[in-house]
């Protein structure tokens, strides 16, 4: 072996020298070459018996540098491991070199896609070059940008906000603002907002950009590029395409003077342009681009590879596109071909070749083909979200495919097997379900992660279960990157073995989930709940009563009507987007004027959208006395009960709308957060009578006490309030929960709410409570909640800010404000998220949030918080939930939750939804609080039975 037996001297010249021949092979780019020098350097290092000597760290370091550039993770990962351990001991766990080997572990691992295991990693890099290094050094910023782009890329967007804005303040400072790297900077913090369909943030950071890198560099440089396409896309999600149209030429014209017409970086940009916004002469030109990519690739990796997929669907996109059927067609079922030789069933990039095969087939008229081809999708998806991890990836994923699901729905409307309508509609009914779950899964991937943190049993198949899935995902990318290699180069035995443990660990999986269901139903229901049955429904329905489920989509949108006797899957014809604009309209108007009287309602609006939502379903309705509404996006921000049913009279003053025919005076509506609620709510079970009948927590200490306004719109956005995260490892380095820890002094700024503290007194005297259960003030914090024993209420109410308006991303889970301390941490930041809901123990028969706002700040409907916070309260073990849907005058909320807590008090066997109805009819009828602003903001979550 070399270097067994030369003299210590002679090891050392030869170690020197086979170094220097590994650096220079390197440098030329002969990486074959190098990385056997560098093995041969390493073996020689290894036999130096001089404990000083830092020659096995540095050939570690070489080694696994090769092969991390040559894409061979699978041997660059335990060599640079080794690295990392052998500078903790030589130099100490703080020395800032160790950040170098930090970086390059985090590399490799970001080359697998395991975000999880690079996470700490940087984390641990980046602390140690803040401590050692000023904060505006290039490599601090560095790691800096690094960490933000692994949560961004986890969709942890609150997170990579936050450093992408805090690595733009120490470039301005340090830099000046018209830097170069300050240009970079924005760009990445544009594209952040561009990627969570931001544009109105994205646009002006994006010109910043560009014009700092026009100044510098030049009209036709790289960031004067990337920043164009950056404002194409934003113009495009503003709907503005005829201002995105002449940047696609200009973009195109840089990247052939930069890069030539066939170079990698013009094959990125065109992989990312939609066919379908492309002019004429740009799709000959991307199709000339991808066919010449297409033909390298195949001589030089074959044509079996999965490094042709890219080029393979774009082209089949763009044939799609320009009406040539046939050819996508074909391209596509070559594309499903090198996936399906993958072995990887189940894998997201099978689904997206599916999606495009059915789409082809639906334009050729194929519609049975291509509802069978969408079958298979949904089957892979149901698969993936049901039985996938918990990480934030996931729960990425699962969005990836809420097209595919409305697909799936327009398909099945259209029958084209002419199968009876009770199947249709059963499947539809299935369909529409997982797509409720892609919705909130960002929100359950958190719950799931939280649930994983603790030492219970429960605990530990979590845990067992995201390992396993996620050492699958790694196999996955190791079988994708072993299969693309050069032909000559591929190791079948190998490739064979990465299969074989997929479905091991596949298997795996399937047995943990079942273990999951069996022993914790109550948690599979609440985190991944499985598809029902219309049939099963109508068993768990009372007579007389009867559930509505919507699913509103930009393209068709569709409603099922389930009572005891019948069910019917019917489409509607309306616009998504007119939809949300009337929604909006009418949620803008439930607020006051300047001169605090309540603004005129649209009733109108509220009339056409009884007649577009709730009309059709009408006809199976007759008899039905309480309806349970599943609604979707903008409708999740709308009560049902202020629905117009009638052309209204004309409204002079206030009083007048006490002659209106809201939907309130006919039936009884409560709503729920999913299908699988029902069943859920039938699985609480009360663990005997709550001793106590009321407890109230509110009035925190936040806002300017002195010059807060009553009335001030509650409801916060949880961008606004997340700082930063803790990571929680297991022993094998995998991340679980990742629990955010709010800005406590950003909740310290958010408008008090003094008001409450009267509303909660009121209910306290009207369910003959005492005063002694009240926590209000400094007594209403995280650490208070926790340590009361709230299965001892029967009814509890929560007077604060809910946080739970607009799209939910990644750490951003809803919750609700409380006092916070003076220093944050995850015990206590002020801050009671949804996951942490769930993990108390209630035993209440209702639950009242009257300080929640289901609108965003700018007015946008739908919130899917609404959904998860909801569902957090409910697997907690509340039964039902009330729940306010915009900012409430202080008088009007304690008329109605103490009517309605007094109906239901004094006649249980109603139910709660019958007592909401009595209690909005009686404040309807009191002609100060006609107006829905006062008597319409409340819904009832649960089923809202009697007991």
């Amino acid at each position: 072996m070399l270097g067994a037996h030369l003299p210590t001297w002679a090891q050392v010249g030869a170690w020197d020298q086979l170094n220097s021949q590994a650096v220079e092979f390197n440098r030329r780019g002969d990486y074959q070459k190098a990385t056997q020098v560098a093995l041969q350097a390493l073996e020689l290092a290894e036999k130096a018996p001089d404990p000083e000597s830092n020659q096995l760290g540095t050939s570690l370091d070489n080694l696994a540098e090769l092969y991390r550039t040559q894409k061979q993770v699978e041997l660059a990962e335990p060599v640079a491991r080794r690295a990392v351990t052998f500078w903790e001991g030589y130099l100490g766990p703080d020395h800032p070199y160790l950040a170098t080997p930090l970086s390059r572990l985090a590399a490799i691992y970001r080359m697998q896609r395991q975000y999880g295991q690079a996470l700490p990693l940087v984390t641990r890099a980046l602390a140690i070059q803040e401590k050692a290094l000023a904060p505006g050094h290039p490599q601090t910023l560095a790691s800096m940008r690094v960490l933000a782009q692994i949560h961004e890329v986890q969709g942890q967007y609150v997170l990579a906000e936050s450093l992408y804005k805090r690595m733009l303040s120490v470039q301005e400072e340090t830099l000046g603002l018209e830097h170069v790297d300050v240009a970079i900077s924005l760009y990445q913090l544009a594209s952040l907002y561009s990627t969570q369909a931001k544009p109105t943030l994205a646009e002006p950071l994006f010109k910043r950009s560009l014009a700092i890198s026009d100044q510098r560099l030049g009209v036709d440089n790289p960031i004067a590029t990337a920043n164009l396409y950056g404002l194409v896309n934003t113009y495009v999600q503003l709907g503005q395409t005829g201002r995105a149209a002449p940047l696609y030429d200009r973009v195109l014209a840089n990247l052939t003077k930069l890069k030539g017409p066939f170079d990698p970086a013009m094959v990125a940009f065109m992989l990312h342009l939609a066919p379908q916004d492309m002019t004429g002469s740009q799709l000959v030109q991307a199709e000339h681009v991808f066919r010449r990519n297409l033909a390298d690739q195949e001589t030089q990796l074959g044509s079996e590879a999965p490094e042709l997929l890219g080029n393979l669907i774009k082209l089949a996109e763009i044939s799609r596109v320009q009406g040539q059927l046939v050819q996508a067609e074909q391209l596509l079922m070559r594309a499903l071909l090198i996936e399906e030789r993958l072995g990887l069933v189940d894998h997201p990039g099978m689904a997206l070749i599916l999606n495009l095969l059915a789409k082809v087939y639906s334009a050729q008229g194929h519609s049975l083909k291509a509802l069978d081809t969408v079958r298979r999708v949904t089957t892979i998806y149901q698969h993936r979200i049901l039985a996938g991890a918990t990480t934030d990836n996931s729960a990425e994923e699962a969005k990836w495919n809420h097209d595919g699901f409305v697909s799936h729905l327009e398909l099945l409307a259209r029958n084209p097997d002419h199968e009876p309508s009770e199947h249709v509609a059963d499947e539809a009914f299935k369909v529409v379900q997982l797509a409720q779950t892609s919705r909130t899964a960002a929100a359950v991937a958190k719950m799931s992660a939280r649930f994983g943190s603790g030492d219970d049993e429960l605990a530990d198949l979590i845990r067992r279960k995201q390992d396993a899935a996620e050492h699958m995902t790694k196999t996955e990318v190791q079988l994708r990157i072993a299969a693309g290699k050069k032909p000559q180069h591929r190791q079948i035995s190998d490739e064979k073995r990465l299969r074989d443990d997929i479905t091991l660990l596949a298997q795996s999986v399937s047995k943990l989930d079942s273990e999951l269901n069996q022993r914790f139903p109550s948690y599979q229901m609440l985190t991944r709940p499985l598809p029902v049955s219309l049939h099963h429904v109508q068993t768990l329905l009372q007579p007389a009563k009867a559930m509505l489920v919507y699913e509103l989509a930009p393209s068709n949108s569709f409603v099922w009507v389930i009572t005891p006797e019948r069910t019917q899957f019917l489409p509607l014809q309306v616009d998504f987007k007119e939809i949300a604009a009337q929604v909006a309209k009418v949620r803008a108007e439930m607020d006051s004027d300047a001169n605090g009287r309540p603004q005129r309602v649209s009733l109108d609006t509220l009339h056409d959208l009884y007649k577009r939502l709730f009309a059709p379903a009408e006809p199976l309705l007759a008899d039905i006395q309480h309806i349970m509404v599943v609604a979707s996006g903008p409708l999740q921000s709308l009560p049902f009960a202020m629905l117009v049913t009638a052309p209204s009279p004309e409204i002079r003053s206030s009083e007048d709308y006490a002659k209106v025919d809201w939907l309130a005076k006919r039936v009884a509506l409560s709503a729920l957060p999913a299908v699988s609620s029902l069943g859920a709510l039938r699985r609480i079970s009360k663990t005997g009578d709550a001793q106590e009948p009321f407890a109230g927590f509110g009035d925190p200490l936040i806002g300017d006490r002195l010059n807060t306004m009553p009335g001030k719109r509650r409801g916060v956005d949880v961008q606004d309030i997340f700082l930063s995260t803790k990571v929680v490892l297991d022993g094998t380095g995998t991340t679980f929960g990742q629990p955010e820890i709010a800005d406590v002094e950003a909740i310290r700024e958010k408008p008090g709410l003094p008001e409450t503290a009267d509303e909660l007194r009121a209910m306290t005297i009207s369910l003959k409570g005492t005063q002694q259960f009240l926590w209000l003030g400094d007594r209403f914090t995280e650490t208070q909640v926790k340590r009361v024993d709230l299965a001892k209420f029967r009814m509890l109410a929560f007077a604060t800010h809910g946080v739970m308006a607009g799209e939910i991303h990644g750490l951003g889970e809803p919750g609700l404000i409380l006092t916070p301390p003076r220093l944050g941490s995850v015990a206590d930041d002020g801050y009671l998220s949804a996951s942490e809901i769930a993990g108390l123990k209630l035993n209440a028969d209702l639950v009242v949030l009257s300080a929640c706002n289901t609108a965003a700040a700018d007015g946008t409907p739908g919130a899917e918080g609404f959904s998860g916070l909801t569902k957090a309260f409910l697997y907690a073990g509340a039964r039902s939930l009330l729940v306010s849907h915009w900012s409430v005058d202080s008088d009007a909320t304690v008329k109605l939750t103490t009517a309605l807590l007094t109906e239901y008090v004094a006649h249980p066997s109603q139910g709660k939804a019958s007592a909401h109805r009595k209690a909005m009819l009686k404040l309807i009828n009191e002609r100060k609080y006609a107006h829905p602003l006062f008597w319409a903001p409340f819904v009832v979550v649960g089923e809202g039975r009697a007991k």
